[in-house]
């Protein structure tokens, strides 16, 4: 089973590419030439800073 968190962010598309920034998480700001590619990177962050919290991976 997986297990989905929702989390908001805010991309800003430009013509080099795209910024995802999460609100609360000002450290896990990132780009990316395409939407996707930066999406999973910030996706990435998202999982250091759970791990980095409680110290343990994400199931």
């Amino acid at each position: 089973m997986t297990t989905r968190f929702a989390h908001p962010l805010d991309l800003l598309i430009e013509d080099g590419g795209v910024t995802v920034t999460l609100p609360d998480l000002p450290e896990a700001a990132t780009r990316g030439d395409a939407r996707a590619e930066a999406l999973t990177r910030v996706g990435r962050h998202l999982v250091v800073s759970v791990e980095d919290a409680d110290g343990r991976q994400p199931a």
